[in-house]
C-alpha cells in the first residue's frame, strides 16, 4: 500500500487568445498546504521520465523545487506559490518571457517563425526574446507539481542503517547513505502534471467604422 498524502487535483489549463483576458492560467486544488511550482516551456518540449514512478520524483536529495529534465525545449516562465489545503487556486501567465536573461525558441526546418518568415536552416533556427517581451503563438508545454519542504533532512530506515532519523537545519549531501531513495528534504507529489497551454493572439484586428457626412449652414 502506498502513501500519497500530497496531490494536485481538478487541474484545468486555459490558454490565452484574442478573446480572453490578458492571461493564460491553470487551476488546481492542493490536498495539503504546500508550495506549488509551475514551469512553462517552448512548444515541442518533452520531459525525461516525468511520468515514470521509478524516477523517484518524491526523492528530495536534489534541491527542493527541482522539476523534471526538459528535452528539446527551453524554459520561458516559472512560478512558485505557497498554497493552503483543499482550496481552488489559479496561477497565471501573461504570455511574456519571464526569464531574466531572456528566452529562446527553436524552429524546425521549413517551420514558420514569429516574424512570418520560414526557417531555412536544416539544423533549425533560434529566435531570442528579451525579458518581458511577448512570446510568439504556439502550444507551450507546462509542468506542475507541489512540495512540502522539511526544515532539515530525513533519513529512512535504509539510509539510517535500520533506524530512521531527522536532523534539523541541514540538507542531504548526496554521499554515503544520504543518496536518492534514502535521504529526503521534503514531500513531493508522486508525479508531475504535464500538458499544453496555447498562446493564440493571432493578428491584430482592424475595425473600420462607417463615415457619415452632414452639411452645416446654408
Amino acid at each position: 500500500m502506498s502513501l500519497d498524502p500530497l496531490k494536485l487535483t481538478d487541474i484545468v489549463a486555459t490558454g490565452l487568445n484574442k478573446k480572453s483576458t490578458a492571461y493564460a492560467s491553470i487551476n488546481y486544488v492542493p490536498t495539503e498546504a504546500a508550495k506549488v511550482y509551475w514551469e512553462i516551456y517552448t512548444p515541442g518540449t518533452s520531459f525525461n521520465g516525468a511520468a515514470t514512478s521509478s524516477n523517484l520524483v518524491t526523492d528530495s536529495s536534489t534541491p527542493t523545487g527541482t522539476g523534471p529534465t526538459p528535452v528539446g525545449g527551453t524554459l520561458v516562465y516559472r512560478s512558485e506559490e505557497d498554497r493552503t489545503a483543499r482550496m481552488n487556486f489559479t496561477s497565471k501567465w501573461d504570455g511574456l518571457c519571464g526569464i531574466q536573461g531572456g528566452c529562446t525558441r527553436t524552429y524546425a526546418f521549413n517551420e514558420k517563425m514569429s516574424d512570418g518568415t520560414t526557417c531555412a536552416e536544416t539544423g533549425g533556427c533560434t529566435q531570442t526574446f528579451n525579458y518581458g517581451a511577448p512570446m510568439p503563438d504556439g502550444n507551450y508545454v507546462y509542468v506542475l507539481w507541489a512540495e512540502i519542504p522539511y526544515n532539515g533532512k530525513y533519513l529512512n530506515a535504509v539510509g539510517g542503517n535500520g533506524t530512521p532519523s531527522f536532523t534539523a537545519n541541514t540538507t542531504c549531501s548526496g554521499q554515503n547513505n544520504e543518496i536518492n531513495g534514502q535521504c529526503f528534504t521534503g514531500v513531493k507529489t508522486q508525479n508531475y502534471s504535464v500538458g499544453q497551454i496555447a498562446i493564440e493572439r493571432g493578428l491584430v484586428d482592424i475595425t473600420i467604422q462607417p463615415v457619415s457626412y452632414s452639411t452645416v449652414g446654408s
